[in-house]
């Protein structure tokens, strides 16, 4: 499994951003002066509490962008599971249908060969 190497100033910048707010308003909401802010954002990487504190405060998982493409692992999109889960279970329930019904023409066999002997 190959973890996904991220500028994560880049990605906090490009939240930043997409959120709306100023890199002034920012630095209040994490508790840092606005020099500052320009060098977190200026960093490649970041201390993992840092980053914390950051994802809250912008209300953002900045750790699934680290993450692998598990579909690639699992062989598909996640849409494309759930409609085979669900093809599967509907399966399942055929043929539990299918084995009550043999089940009942078992217990009927029996009972005919008792009856008979």
């Amino acid at each position: 499994m190959m973890y996904k190497r991220i500028n994560v100033g880049k990605a906090i910048e490009d939240k930043i951003k997409e959120i709306g707010i100023s890199k002034t308003a920012f630095g209040n909401k994490i508790g840092v002066a606005n020099q500052n802010v320009n060098k977190i954002l200026a960093r490649s990487n970041i201390d993992v509490n840092k980053l914390m504190t950051i994802g809250e405060a912008l209300d953002y998982d900045f750790f699934q962008l680290f993450r692998p493409d598990l579909s690639q692992d699992i062989g598909g999109e996640p849409s494309d599971l759930v409609k085979e889960n669900e093809e599967l279970k509907e399966k399942i329930l055929r043929l539990e249908g299918e084995n009550n019904i043999l089940r009942e023409l078992q217990g009927l066999q029996d009972k005919k060969s008792k009856d008979v002997g």
